[in-house]
């Protein structure tokens, strides 16, 4: 249920007169007993979500799961299980402690300090890389729905056209920066395309060659097709994954139908701005080596700037946070190599924490405006108390917004 939205309605008058029994367990006076009972759900929904996620590594992994691999892999999700099923009666008992503290529940207390408190617990349970390609989706999310909060208020316009503007900028910034790092720093790589390092010359004398030909072997059409039909199939296969899903059941009956509805361009989308996002940067890379004879970081900025017109087969608002995020984390990367950001463990740690209960908190208060995948997982995982939580959050609004 969506949150009804006022300007005349603050969070600090909805919630009060609420009890921690009236908000997180209505069933029970006890909050130890009602945190047993959020516990029992969560667990179950935690299992379903990683079991999923178990599966699907497994099926993109099929070459190299070896006996070990799937051991290793088994382990990690049953930390996933241990950290996802405490998280919510953490939160509970947390946000009943407040309420026992101050009296009453204020905007920050009911959901977000809760969430962000009791991610500390069973944080060390998740690995580094993992928490860093969390923290960025988590980033990204959250960044989406700070975006739509400005445009529902009337403060931002994000037009087609500007979107895709933004986009082309946002990615000449990005595949610079990923190329400048490329030497200095190492970890995982947020944004799908990494651009290859910029290439020396062979006999290491200069940076000029005598011929006007490109490092890759193959010639510069083969390979730029050959990895634009790479990334056009993986997106292919990203985008009619979703609506695969909710058709499964029609597969059988009427497969022209389901394969029709497919190959709509809304599900195809993806793939075609993937290929050719790819096809485009390695056209423009190649063309700007054979003109000037040599391989520079700079080429990223030009061909980072033209690839960003195939953003205009798919404008999605995601994909643009995604490119922004990616920016983000490359500056992240060079401000790490040049000591400008601290190597702090607490640090990183804050920050995810954070992102966290800035997701959870914006999916319970003003859920419409978050991404449907936020939705879809923390309703798995909280075995729908999250939906209980944010119908309560609405019927007391609608109650104080017709009063008035």
């Amino acid at each position: 249920m969506a949150v009804v939205h006022s300007k005349f309605v603050s969070m600090d008058k909805l919630l009060a007169g609420f009890d921690c029994n009236d908000f997180y367990h209505p069933w029970t006076p006890n909050c130890l007993v009602g945190m047993l009972g959020i516990a029992k759900s969560c667990t179950i929904g935690s299992v379903r979500f990683a079991a999923s996620l178990f599966m699907l590594q497994l099926i993109f992994n099929a070459r190299k799961a070896d006996r070990k691999y799937v051991q290793n892999s088994a382990k990690n999700y049953m930390r996933m299980v241990l950290v996802l099923s405490c998280m919510a009666p953490l939160a509970g008992i947390i946000g009943c402690f407040f309420k026992k503290l101050f009296g009453k529940f204020h905007h920050f207390t009911v959901v977000f300090l809760p969430a962000v408190l009791a991610i500390f617990i069973p944080l060390y349970q998740i690995g580094l890389k993992k928490r860093e390609l969390y923290s960025l989706a988590f980033f990204t999310f959250v960044m989406e729905y700070s975006v739509r909060c400005l445009i529902r208020a009337g403060k931002l316009e994000l037009t087609k056209p500007k979107k895709c503007i933004s986009f082309m900028i946002l990615s000449a910034a990005a595949m610079y920066l990923m190329r400048c790092n490329r030497e200095v720093t190492r970890g995982i790589t947020y944004w799908f395309f990494s651009p290859p390092a910029v290439q020396k010359p062979k006999d290491g004398n200069d940076n000029t060659k005598t011929k006007r030909e490109c490092y890759h072997e193959e010639s510069c059409w083969k390979h730029a097709a050959k990895d634009a039909r790479k990334y056009l199939a993986f997106g292919l296969a990203v985008g009619m994954l979703r609506p695969l899903q909710s058709m499964f059941r029609k597969v059988f009956r009427s497969p022209a139908d389901v394969f029709k509805q497919l190959c709509s361009l809304k599900n195809v989308s993806l793939g075609v701005f993937f290929g050719s996002y790819v096809a485009l940067y390695h056209a423009v890379s190649c063309l700007l080596f054979r003109y000037r004879l040599c391989d520079s970081e700079s080429h990223a900025l030009v061909a980072g700037f033209v690839a960003g017109v195939a953003f205009w087969f798919h404008p999605n608002l995601t994909i643009l946070m995604m490119m922004v995020t990616a920016g983000v984390q490359e500056l992240m990367k060079r401000g790490l190599a040049q000591g400008i950001v601290p190597r702090s463990k607490l640090l990183f740690i804050v920050i995810f924490a954070v992102l966290t209960g800035a997701l959870i908190h914006s999916h319970i208060v003003d859920g419409e405006l978050c991404h449907p995948f936020v939705r879809r997982m923390l309703n798995e995982i909280a075995g729908g108390h999250d939906v209980r939580l944010s119908s309560t959050i609405c019927s007391r609004q609608q109650e104080l917004y017709f009063k008035r």
